[in-house]
Protein backbone atom coordinates (compact mmCIF):
# COMPACT_ATOMS: atom_id res chain seq x y z
CA UNK A 1 0.00 0.00 0.00
CA UNK A 2 2.81 2.13 1.11
CA UNK A 3 4.62 1.78 -2.31
CA UNK A 4 1.16 2.61 -4.13
CA UNK A 5 0.92 6.01 -2.55
CA UNK A 6 4.59 7.03 -3.38
CA UNK A 7 3.63 6.07 -6.58
CA UNK A 8 0.91 8.09 -7.10
CA UNK A 9 2.33 10.54 -5.38
CA UNK A 10 5.57 10.38 -7.99
CA UNK A 11 2.94 11.09 -10.35
CA UNK A 12 0.97 13.85 -9.20
CA UNK A 13 4.34 15.52 -9.30
CA UNK A 14 5.78 14.36 -12.33
CA UNK A 15 2.40 16.04 -13.61
CA UNK A 16 2.07 19.00 -11.93
CA UNK A 17 5.44 19.95 -12.64
CA UNK A 18 5.37 18.85 -16.59
CA UNK A 19 2.30 20.86 -16.30
CA UNK A 20 4.20 23.83 -15.14
CA UNK A 21 6.79 23.71 -17.32
CA UNK A 22 4.42 23.80 -20.48
CA UNK A 23 2.16 26.47 -19.03
CA UNK A 24 5.38 28.49 -18.93
CA UNK A 25 6.49 27.90 -22.75
CA UNK A 26 2.75 28.56 -23.13
CA UNK A 27 3.15 32.19 -21.59
CA UNK A 28 7.02 32.65 -23.27
CA UNK A 29 5.59 32.72 -26.87
CA UNK A 30 3.24 34.79 -25.92
CA UNK A 31 5.69 37.24 -24.65
CA UNK A 32 7.84 36.60 -27.95
CA UNK A 33 5.05 37.18 -30.01
CA UNK A 34 3.85 40.26 -28.45
CA UNK A 35 7.79 41.56 -28.88
CA UNK A 36 7.81 40.36 -32.73
CA UNK A 37 4.24 43.12 -33.13
CA UNK A 38 5.96 45.73 -30.90
CA UNK A 39 8.85 45.16 -32.95
CA UNK A 40 7.19 45.64 -36.59
CA UNK A 41 5.62 49.14 -35.20
CA UNK A 42 8.89 50.52 -34.49
CA UNK A 43 9.13 49.65 -31.11
CA UNK A 44 11.14 46.93 -28.46
CA UNK A 45 10.06 44.73 -25.86
CA UNK A 46 13.14 43.04 -23.86
CA UNK A 47 13.07 40.91 -20.67
CA UNK A 48 15.25 38.58 -18.31
CA UNK A 49 12.87 35.44 -18.17
CA UNK A 50 9.26 34.20 -17.42
CA UNK A 51 8.43 32.44 -13.99
CA UNK A 52 5.58 30.57 -12.78
CA UNK A 53 6.05 31.08 -8.92
CA UNK A 54 4.28 28.52 -6.60
CA UNK A 55 1.62 30.93 -5.49
CA UNK A 56 0.06 30.56 -9.28
CA UNK A 57 1.96 34.23 -9.71
CA UNK A 58 2.87 34.36 -13.70
CA UNK A 59 5.90 36.39 -13.72
CA UNK A 60 8.02 38.26 -16.55
CA UNK A 61 11.51 39.73 -15.04
CA UNK A 62 13.73 42.77 -16.15
CA UNK A 63 11.45 44.22 -18.84
CA UNK A 64 13.11 47.00 -21.15
CA UNK A 65 10.17 48.44 -23.06
CA UNK A 66 10.21 51.22 -25.88
CA UNK A 67 6.65 51.85 -27.13
CA UNK A 68 6.77 54.23 -30.92
CA UNK A 69 5.98 57.78 -29.67
CA UNK A 70 7.77 57.35 -26.17
CA UNK A 71 10.35 59.76 -25.76
CA UNK A 72 12.32 57.37 -23.80
CA UNK A 73 12.62 53.47 -23.06
CA UNK A 74 10.72 52.52 -19.46
CA UNK A 75 11.93 49.70 -17.77
CA UNK A 76 9.97 47.65 -15.28
CA UNK A 77 11.50 45.01 -12.82
CA UNK A 78 8.38 42.48 -13.02
CA UNK A 79 4.83 42.14 -14.62
CA UNK A 80 3.10 39.97 -13.15
CA UNK A 81 -0.25 37.59 -12.91
CA UNK A 82 -1.78 36.67 -9.88
CA UNK A 83 -4.24 33.84 -10.23
CA UNK A 84 -4.40 32.73 -6.61
CA UNK A 85 -2.51 29.78 -6.42
CA UNK A 86 -1.02 26.92 -8.71
CA UNK A 87 -4.32 25.44 -9.49
CA UNK A 88 -5.32 29.17 -10.48
CA UNK A 89 -3.15 28.60 -13.84
CA UNK A 90 -4.39 25.62 -14.86
CA UNK A 91 -7.87 27.09 -14.29
CA UNK A 92 -7.18 30.13 -16.06
CA UNK A 93 -6.06 27.94 -19.12
CA UNK A 94 -9.16 26.40 -19.06
CA UNK A 95 -11.22 28.92 -18.76
CA UNK A 96 -9.90 30.73 -21.56
CA UNK A 97 -10.11 27.89 -23.42
CA UNK A 98 -14.03 27.90 -22.96
CA UNK A 99 -14.60 31.86 -23.39
CA UNK A 100 -14.77 31.93 -19.52
CA UNK A 101 -13.69 35.46 -17.51
CA UNK A 102 -11.77 33.97 -13.93
CA UNK A 103 -13.75 34.66 -11.13
CA UNK A 104 -11.13 36.88 -10.02
CA UNK A 105 -7.87 38.04 -11.10
CA UNK A 106 -5.60 40.40 -10.63
CA UNK A 107 -2.16 42.06 -12.50
CA UNK A 108 0.65 44.07 -11.02
CA UNK A 109 3.74 45.46 -12.19
CA UNK A 110 6.36 46.29 -10.11
CA UNK A 111 9.46 49.09 -10.38
CA UNK A 112 7.78 50.86 -13.40
CA UNK A 113 10.88 53.59 -13.71
CA UNK A 114 9.70 56.56 -15.79
CA UNK A 115 13.10 59.00 -16.51
CA UNK A 116 12.56 62.65 -16.04
CA UNK A 117 13.30 63.19 -19.36
CA UNK A 118 10.23 62.16 -20.51
CA UNK A 119 8.52 65.00 -18.12
CA UNK A 120 11.10 67.08 -20.01
CA UNK A 121 10.22 66.28 -23.59
CA UNK A 122 6.68 66.19 -22.78
CA UNK A 123 6.58 69.45 -21.10
CA UNK A 124 2.68 69.65 -20.74
CA UNK A 125 1.84 69.22 -17.11
CA UNK A 126 -1.74 67.48 -16.15
CA UNK A 127 -4.18 68.74 -14.06
CA UNK A 128 -2.99 67.41 -10.76
CA UNK A 129 0.20 69.26 -11.51
CA UNK A 130 -1.48 72.50 -12.23
CA UNK A 131 -3.41 72.37 -8.54
CA UNK A 132 0.16 71.25 -7.12
CA UNK A 133 1.74 74.16 -8.44
CA UNK A 134 -0.86 76.68 -7.88
CA UNK A 135 0.72 80.01 -6.80
CA UNK A 136 4.03 78.86 -6.83
CA UNK A 137 5.69 81.74 -9.12
CA UNK A 138 3.35 81.54 -11.69
CA UNK A 139 4.04 77.58 -12.47
CA UNK A 140 1.18 75.66 -14.08
CA UNK A 141 2.99 72.54 -13.65
CA UNK A 142 6.20 71.03 -12.52
CA UNK A 143 9.33 70.88 -14.85
CA UNK A 144 11.67 68.36 -14.51
CA UNK A 145 14.22 70.83 -13.14
CA UNK A 146 11.69 71.20 -10.35
CA UNK A 147 11.21 67.49 -9.53
CA UNK A 148 15.09 66.98 -9.25
CA UNK A 149 15.20 70.07 -7.18
CA UNK A 150 12.22 68.43 -4.77
CA UNK A 151 14.86 65.55 -4.33
CA UNK A 152 13.80 62.91 -7.48
CA UNK A 153 15.70 61.52 -9.70
CA UNK A 154 13.39 59.47 -11.74
CA UNK A 155 9.41 58.35 -11.04
CA UNK A 156 9.39 55.05 -9.59
CA UNK A 157 5.57 53.23 -9.51
CA UNK A 158 4.05 49.95 -8.55
CA UNK A 159 0.65 49.45 -9.40
CA UNK A 160 -1.96 46.46 -9.18
CA UNK A 161 -5.45 46.10 -10.59
CA UNK A 162 -7.40 43.29 -9.32
CA UNK A 163 -11.16 42.10 -10.34
CA UNK A 164 -13.96 40.11 -8.57
CA UNK A 165 -17.16 38.69 -9.94
CA UNK A 166 -19.76 38.02 -7.62
CA UNK A 167 -22.69 35.30 -8.57
CA UNK A 168 -21.23 34.62 -11.50
CA UNK A 169 -20.99 37.35 -13.35
CA UNK A 170 -24.07 39.71 -11.27
CA UNK A 171 -21.80 42.02 -9.69
CA UNK A 172 -17.89 42.92 -10.62
CA UNK A 173 -15.68 44.74 -7.87
CA UNK A 174 -12.58 46.38 -9.05
CA UNK A 175 -9.48 47.42 -7.03
CA UNK A 176 -6.67 49.68 -8.19
CA UNK A 177 -3.62 50.15 -6.65
CA UNK A 178 -1.14 52.58 -7.16
CA UNK A 179 2.32 53.13 -5.35
CA UNK A 180 4.03 56.17 -6.24
CA UNK A 181 7.52 55.96 -4.38
CA UNK A 182 8.86 58.15 -1.76
CA UNK A 183 5.55 60.39 -3.29
CA UNK A 184 1.93 59.34 -2.39
CA UNK A 185 -0.06 55.84 -2.53
CA UNK A 186 -3.50 55.79 -4.06
CA UNK A 187 -6.10 52.91 -3.65
CA UNK A 188 -9.47 53.02 -5.23
CA UNK A 189 -12.00 50.68 -4.97
CA UNK A 190 -15.30 50.26 -7.34
CA UNK A 191 -18.58 48.12 -7.15
CA UNK A 192 -20.66 47.65 -10.23
CA UNK A 193 -23.93 45.90 -10.71
CA UNK A 194 -23.10 44.24 -13.72
CA UNK A 195 -26.08 41.69 -14.57
CA UNK A 196 -24.44 39.27 -17.02
CA UNK A 197 -26.32 36.60 -16.82
CA UNK A 198 -22.95 34.20 -17.32
CA UNK A 199 -19.01 34.56 -17.20
CA UNK A 200 -18.88 33.87 -20.79
CA UNK A 201 -16.65 36.65 -22.47
CA UNK A 202 -19.44 37.78 -24.81
CA UNK A 203 -22.17 38.25 -22.29
CA UNK A 204 -19.90 40.23 -20.03
CA UNK A 205 -18.90 42.69 -23.03
CA UNK A 206 -22.31 42.81 -23.83
CA UNK A 207 -23.47 43.63 -20.36
CA UNK A 208 -20.93 46.00 -19.37
CA UNK A 209 -22.32 49.53 -20.92
CA UNK A 210 -25.61 48.58 -18.97
CA UNK A 211 -23.25 47.95 -15.56
CA UNK A 212 -24.63 50.36 -12.97
CA UNK A 213 -22.17 52.29 -11.03
CA UNK A 214 -23.06 51.36 -7.30
CA UNK A 215 -19.88 52.78 -5.14
CA UNK A 216 -16.11 54.64 -5.38
CA UNK A 217 -13.76 54.55 -2.76
CA UNK A 218 -10.43 56.74 -3.30
CA UNK A 219 -8.02 56.35 -0.90
CA UNK A 220 -4.86 58.51 -1.00
CA UNK A 221 -2.12 58.69 1.23
CA UNK A 222 1.06 61.10 1.21
CA UNK A 223 4.20 59.98 1.33
CA UNK A 224 6.27 62.67 1.08
CA UNK A 225 5.23 64.52 -2.16
CA UNK A 226 3.07 67.19 -0.59
CA UNK A 227 5.91 68.41 2.04
CA UNK A 228 8.24 68.36 -1.00
CA UNK A 229 6.34 70.31 -3.06
CA UNK A 230 5.66 73.00 -0.11
CA UNK A 231 8.67 72.87 0.72
CA UNK A 232 10.08 73.74 -2.83
CA UNK A 233 7.32 76.48 -3.46
CA UNK A 234 8.10 78.59 -0.13
CA UNK A 235 11.91 78.53 -1.01
CA UNK A 236 11.05 79.34 -4.66
CA UNK A 237 8.64 82.48 -3.76
CA UNK A 238 10.87 83.85 -0.77
CA UNK A 239 7.67 84.06 1.46
CA UNK A 240 7.33 82.81 4.89
CA UNK A 241 5.21 79.35 5.13
CA UNK A 242 1.85 80.77 6.53
CA UNK A 243 2.26 83.61 3.79
CA UNK A 244 2.61 81.00 0.73
CA UNK A 245 -0.07 78.80 2.01
CA UNK A 246 -2.04 81.49 1.99
CA UNK A 247 -1.37 82.12 -1.98
CA UNK A 248 -1.16 78.56 -2.54
CA UNK A 249 -5.06 78.51 -1.52
CA UNK A 250 -6.17 81.17 -3.12
CA UNK A 251 -4.08 80.41 -6.29
CA UNK A 252 -6.27 76.39 -6.04
CA UNK A 253 -9.41 78.08 -5.99
CA UNK A 254 -8.62 79.95 -8.75
CA UNK A 255 -7.78 76.80 -10.79
CA UNK A 256 -11.15 75.27 -9.97
CA UNK A 257 -12.67 78.70 -11.57
CA UNK A 258 -10.78 78.01 -14.53
CA UNK A 259 -12.80 75.11 -14.94
CA UNK A 260 -16.00 76.70 -13.98
CA UNK A 261 -16.27 75.20 -10.70
CA UNK A 262 -16.46 76.86 -7.29
CA UNK A 263 -14.69 74.95 -4.25
CA UNK A 264 -16.93 75.58 -1.28
CA UNK A 265 -16.24 76.62 2.12
CA UNK A 266 -16.18 72.60 3.25
CA UNK A 267 -13.86 71.61 0.16
CA UNK A 268 -11.65 74.70 1.18
CA UNK A 269 -11.11 73.92 4.82
CA UNK A 270 -10.55 70.04 4.36
CA UNK A 271 -7.76 71.35 2.03
CA UNK A 272 -6.22 73.85 4.56
CA UNK A 273 -6.18 71.05 6.64
CA UNK A 274 -4.38 68.47 4.63
CA UNK A 275 -2.16 71.51 3.87
CA UNK A 276 -1.19 71.98 7.12
CA UNK A 277 -0.36 68.25 8.02
CA UNK A 278 -0.37 66.72 4.69
CA UNK A 279 -1.22 63.04 5.55
CA UNK A 280 -4.53 61.24 4.13
CA UNK A 281 -7.50 61.61 2.70
CA UNK A 282 -10.23 60.01 1.89
CA UNK A 283 -13.06 60.26 -1.25
CA UNK A 284 -16.41 58.71 -1.28
CA UNK A 285 -18.98 58.40 -4.07
CA UNK A 286 -22.44 57.33 -3.87
CA UNK A 287 -24.99 57.62 -7.20
CA UNK A 288 -27.77 59.04 -6.87
CA UNK A 289 -30.33 56.85 -8.73
CA UNK A 290 -29.54 54.24 -11.37
CA UNK A 291 -26.44 55.49 -13.08
CA UNK A 292 -25.41 53.02 -15.94
CA UNK A 293 -21.47 53.46 -17.10
CA UNK A 294 -22.23 54.28 -20.29
CA UNK A 295 -24.27 57.62 -19.04
CA UNK A 296 -21.56 58.73 -17.24
CA UNK A 297 -19.58 60.15 -20.97
CA UNK A 298 -22.83 62.30 -21.90
CA UNK A 299 -23.24 63.51 -18.44
CA UNK A 300 -22.42 67.64 -18.14
CA UNK A 301 -20.62 68.67 -15.17
CA UNK A 302 -23.75 69.89 -13.19
CA UNK A 303 -25.73 66.77 -13.86
CA UNK A 304 -22.23 65.22 -12.98
CA UNK A 305 -21.89 66.69 -9.62
CA UNK A 306 -25.68 66.13 -8.73
CA UNK A 307 -25.67 62.30 -9.92
CA UNK A 308 -22.49 61.55 -8.37
CA UNK A 309 -22.29 63.04 -4.61
CA UNK A 310 -18.79 63.14 -3.35
CA UNK A 311 -18.20 62.98 1.00
CA UNK A 312 -14.57 63.62 1.92
CA UNK A 313 -12.59 62.93 4.77
CA UNK A 314 -8.96 64.67 5.65
CA UNK A 315 -6.56 62.99 7.79
CA UNK A 316 -8.99 60.55 9.43
CA UNK A 317 -11.55 62.83 10.20
CA UNK A 318 -15.44 62.94 10.07
CA UNK A 319 -16.71 62.48 6.24
CA UNK A 320 -18.50 65.60 5.18
CA UNK A 321 -20.24 66.63 1.74
CA UNK A 322 -18.08 67.95 -0.69
CA UNK A 323 -19.53 70.86 -1.68
CA UNK A 324 -18.36 71.63 -5.21
CA UNK A 325 -20.33 73.17 -7.26
CA UNK A 326 -21.02 74.58 -11.35
CA UNK A 327 -20.69 78.44 -11.06
CA UNK A 328 -23.71 80.27 -12.46
CA UNK A 329 -23.16 83.08 -15.16
CA UNK A 330 -23.17 85.61 -12.37
CA UNK A 331 -20.26 84.41 -10.68
CA UNK A 332 -18.39 83.18 -13.75
CA UNK A 333 -18.69 86.60 -14.86
CA UNK A 334 -17.12 88.95 -11.65
CA UNK A 335 -14.70 86.21 -11.91
CA UNK A 336 -13.45 86.95 -14.90
CA UNK A 337 -13.97 90.76 -14.69
CA UNK A 338 -11.39 90.33 -11.51
CA UNK A 339 -9.32 88.62 -13.52
CA UNK A 340 -9.43 91.86 -16.15
CA UNK A 341 -8.51 93.58 -13.29
CA UNK A 342 -5.81 92.00 -12.13
CA UNK A 343 -3.59 91.60 -15.72
CA UNK A 344 -3.97 95.54 -16.29
CA UNK A 345 -2.45 96.10 -12.83
CA UNK A 346 -0.21 93.45 -13.22
CA UNK A 347 1.04 95.13 -16.70
CA UNK A 348 0.93 98.83 -15.24
CA UNK A 349 3.71 97.35 -12.97
CA UNK A 350 5.47 95.87 -15.22
CA UNK A 351 5.67 99.55 -17.02
CA UNK A 352 6.23 101.48 -14.09
CA UNK A 353 9.04 98.76 -13.56
CA UNK A 354 10.67 99.39 -16.97
CA UNK A 355 10.35 103.14 -16.67
CA UNK A 356 12.58 103.27 -13.78
CA UNK A 357 14.91 101.42 -15.32
CA UNK A 358 14.01 97.64 -13.83
CA UNK A 359 13.84 94.38 -14.86
CA UNK A 360 10.66 94.49 -16.81
CA UNK A 361 9.20 91.58 -15.32
CA UNK A 362 5.76 91.22 -13.23
CA UNK A 363 5.43 89.84 -10.11
CA UNK A 364 5.01 86.76 -11.40
CA UNK A 365 7.98 86.66 -13.03
CA UNK A 366 7.05 86.92 -16.12
CA UNK A 367 9.54 88.85 -19.13
CA UNK A 368 9.31 90.40 -22.43
CA UNK A 369 11.23 88.23 -25.30
CA UNK A 370 13.01 91.75 -25.46
CA UNK A 371 14.11 91.25 -21.89
CA UNK A 372 14.90 87.79 -22.37
CA UNK A 373 17.19 88.51 -25.42
CA UNK A 374 19.51 90.09 -22.88
CA UNK A 375 19.11 87.87 -20.05
CA UNK A 376 22.21 85.21 -20.40
CA UNK A 377 22.95 83.19 -17.90
CA UNK A 378 19.90 83.25 -16.25
CA UNK A 379 17.28 80.62 -15.02
CA UNK A 380 14.10 81.14 -17.36
CA UNK A 381 10.69 79.12 -18.01
CA UNK A 382 9.44 79.32 -21.22
CA UNK A 383 6.23 77.85 -22.19
CA UNK A 384 5.94 77.53 -25.91
CA UNK A 385 2.96 78.16 -28.37
CA UNK A 386 2.71 73.93 -28.77
CA UNK A 387 1.47 73.96 -24.88
CA UNK A 388 5.16 72.59 -23.73
CA UNK A 389 7.32 73.77 -20.69
CA UNK A 390 11.02 74.17 -20.74
CA UNK A 391 13.19 75.15 -18.00
CA UNK A 392 16.39 75.90 -17.88
CA UNK A 393 19.45 78.42 -18.14
CA UNK A 394 20.14 80.78 -20.94
CA UNK A 395 23.40 79.50 -22.33
CA UNK A 396 23.33 81.71 -25.10
CA UNK A 397 21.13 84.61 -26.73
CA UNK A 398 20.60 84.77 -30.24
CA UNK A 399 18.90 87.24 -33.30
CA UNK A 400 16.46 84.10 -33.80
CA UNK A 401 16.88 81.69 -30.86
CA UNK A 402 18.59 81.16 -27.33
CA UNK A 403 19.93 78.79 -26.22
CA UNK A 404 19.10 76.49 -23.61
CA UNK A 405 21.04 74.88 -20.49
CA UNK A 406 18.52 72.10 -19.49
CA UNK A 407 18.57 68.80 -17.03
CA UNK A 408 17.81 65.58 -18.74
CA UNK A 409 18.47 61.99 -18.52
CA UNK A 410 20.60 62.51 -15.51
CA UNK A 411 22.80 65.42 -17.16
CA UNK A 412 22.04 68.78 -18.89
CA UNK A 413 22.01 69.24 -23.07
CA UNK A 414 21.98 72.49 -24.57
CA UNK A 415 18.34 72.91 -26.64
CA UNK A 416 17.76 75.74 -29.44
CA UNK A 417 14.89 77.04 -28.97
CA UNK A 418 13.33 79.98 -31.58
CA UNK A 419 12.01 83.28 -29.93
CA UNK A 420 8.34 82.74 -32.11
CA UNK A 421 7.86 79.26 -30.72
CA UNK A 422 7.94 81.19 -27.04
CA UNK A 423 4.14 82.50 -25.63
CA UNK A 424 5.44 83.64 -22.19
CA UNK A 425 8.80 83.58 -20.45
CA UNK A 426 9.50 83.52 -16.67
CA UNK A 427 12.61 84.92 -14.93
CA UNK A 428 13.29 82.39 -12.01
CA UNK A 429 15.71 82.03 -9.40
CA UNK A 430 18.70 80.02 -9.31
Amino acid sequence: MKRILIGLLLIVATAALGGHYYYERQVEKRVESAARLLGQMGGNLEYREVVIGLSGDIRVEDIQLRVPGMPSAVSIDRASLHTGGLMGVHRLAMDAREQLLPTRLGVSFDGIRIPLSGVTQSGNPGVTDAFAAAGCGGRTGFSALDIVKMGYSEFVMDTRVDYRLVGDGELLSVTVDTLMREMNNTRVEMDFSLGAPSRHAPAVAMAMPNAQLLSVMIDYQDKGYARRVLDFCTEETGLEREAFLAQHLSAWQDIWHQFGLTAGPTMVDAYREFLSNPDQFRLQIKPGGSLQAEDLSGLSTELMLYYLPMELSVNQGSMNRLDLSVMDEAEAEAWREARRERAVDSDSEAEQATDAGGPAQDDEGRITIETLRNAANATVELRLTNGHILEGVVYSVGEDRLQLQRFQNGGYVIQPVDYADIEEAYLREK
